[in-house]
């Protein structure tokens, strides 16, 4: 008979340490949960509130585009399947600033540089702080593609800066975001739709 009793409570002492680890491993558990929500809940407020800052900042940089190119008349260029709304340079100032010094660009804005006659011409990046796409164009068809063209290293000598051209002469040349030629599947032959505001 003591033998069982010595039986009973050794059975009885496991199934209390059972308990006691099945209980501390549930706590474990559960703090570990807690930790991982509080975690995910931190990053996503974190993830909010950088979102926040970043509209602020875009509001204030198309604030200052806009007073940048005030004077400038607009356009609605169509390429393809992409719309954009274009500042346009005309003059040989307005030519020459392009979009020089605009840190920001919105995603279906560029500038659209009009010549009076069909012309071979290059540019370059000077000033540059985006990098661009450059769609050229010739009588509203689409003739040659310059794709991420990438912003000159800072004090890079206006020698040692690359010219960007078109394979042919053209009427037009639409500055956009770099990407964007990518992103809207924009190819040479894509016929154009300028509408003058």
């Amino acid at each position: 008979m003591c033998g069982r009793s010595n039986q009973l409570q050794a059975t009885k002492r496991k199934v209390s340490k059972t308990k006691k680890l099945k209980k501390t491993s549930l706590t474990t558990i559960f703090i570990v949960v807690a930790c991982v929500i509080i975690a995910f809940l931190f990053v996503f407020y974190r993830q909010v509130q950088n979102n926040n800052q970043v509209g602020v900042d875009v509001s204030q940089q198309n604030k200052e585009a806009k007073v940048m190119f005030e004077g400038y008349s607009k356009a609605k260029v169509t390429v393809g399947n992409a719309v954009v709304d274009a500042y346009v340079a005309r003059t040989p100032a307005q030519m020459r600033q392009g979009l020089s010094g605009v840190s920001f660009l919105p995603e279906n804005e560029g500038m659209l540089f009009v010549f009076p006659v069909t012309t071979q011409t290059a540019f370059w990046m000077k000033d540059m702080l985006i990098p661009l796409d450059f769609i050229w164009i010739t009588d509203e068809t689409v003739v040659s593609l310059n794709t991420y063209v990438a912003t000159p290293e800072p004090a890079t000598a206006d020698s040692a800066l690359k010219l960007i051209a078109p394979t042919r002469a053209v009427n037009y040349v639409l500055e956009v975001n770099a990407g964007f030629v990518n992103r809207y599947g924009i190819r040479v032959g894509n016929k154009v739709v300028i509408e003058m505001e």
